[in-house]
């Protein structure tokens, strides 16, 4: 294993940097008006940094503890790590627990030296043992090409991404739907709405509860903050609302989708669609052509068929491997 990997500062960081650039998903390796030429490298280096200060910030480790204690558990078990992979292979690692709950622990694999395909045994051995303490039942790794998914893959979350001014420009817009742009002041009426359309989903699509949740009153007035926050309305009524805010994950960086809800009964017309575009264009005319992405819940395949439709493909993956 490079020993730089495991050394502190500035060598490591930028041994990892080129790990994580190595895998970076093409789509955004192939560029875009809207990406400059140092962003992926900018928002690649703040992303490892941010992950190595985990392996040894205790502030960091005390807080997953209070929100995730277990039994025995110190705030130094939660910390990441770097950990060997094999005879010459390294990953740095980290402990989740899905949904916050505690009886369901796995391991993320933030980077790793080799293809993970080509190391899956002995990343498995190596997560294991580094969280021995939490008997982790799964290993989450990401996936940086949808292409290399295989039929037995178990896929928690797709990243599905386009840039504004294409989605915007990815077809007809919809004459009966239509874009009301929210303030602050609407907040509480839109959470409200939101709620609604979550009881809908608990009616037609209860094995989705658990997986998927609804945005609350902090995140929804992020969105008038940094983003776009507006109700769907069709022929005048409200029916549905569409919310991105300024946000990252991985490499992934610029709008992200925080909620998206249409009322059931006015589901099946293709609304839905004609709303992503037209919030593409009210993001495209206030951020220019920036990155608008979103993970969505494999299972949710009526979420992941609007993405698709309305130009933000899947480009990238979370897949679950057993431990």
């Amino acid at each position: 294993m490079n020993e730089s990997l495991k050394d502190e500062g500035a060598e490591r960081e930028a041994a990892w940097l080129s790990v994580l650039l190595r895998a970076a998903p093409r789509f955004l390796l192939e560029g875009h008006a809207g990406l400059d030429a140092g962003q992926l490298e900018r928002r690649a280096r703040c992303f490892v940094r941010e992950q190595l200060a985990r392996c040894t910030d205790l502030d960091f480790g005390r807080r997953f503890h209070a929100a995730c204690p277990v039994a025995g558990a110190d705030a130094r078990d939660y910390l990441q790590c770097v950990v060997p992979v094999g005879a010459s292979e390294a990953a740095l690692i980290g402990l989740r627990f899905f949904g916050g709950d505690v009886r369901q622990p796995f391991v993320d694999v933030i980077a790793v030296t080799a293809p993970w395909r080509r190391v899956a045994t002995e990343l498995c051995e190596a997560a294991c043992a580094a969280y021995a303490r939490f008997a982790p039942r799964r290993l989450r790794v990401f996936e940086a090409d949808v292409l290399r998914l295989q039929p037995e893959d178990v896929v928690d979350q797709f990243f599905h991404a386009g840039w504004a001014d294409e989605v915007a420009a990815s077809g007809p817009s919809t004459p009966a739907c239509a874009l009301e742009v929210c303030t602050e002041s609407d907040v509480d009426e839109v959470s409200a709405l939101v709620e609604a359309g979550y009881a809908d989903l608990a009616a037609y699509a209860p094995e989705l509860v658990s997986r998927v949740h609804a945005a609350q009153l902090d995140a929804l007035a992020d969105c008038v903050e940094t983003g776009v926050l507006a109700f769907i309305t069709a022929s005048g009524e409200r029916v549905g609302v569409l919310g991105t805010a300024k946000d990252a994950e991985r490499l992934f960086e610029g709008q992200a989708v925080i909620e998206e809800v249409l009322l059931r009964r006015h589901q099946g017309r293709g609304l839905a669609v004609a709303a992503q575009r037209l919030l593409a264009r009210e993001v495209a005319a206030r951020f220019g052509p920036a990155l608008i992405w979103g993970t969505i819940d494999a299972s949710n395949h009526a979420s992941r068929r609007t993405a698709e439709r309305a130009g933000r493909a899947a480009r990238a993956a979370w897949v679950f491997v057993s431990l």
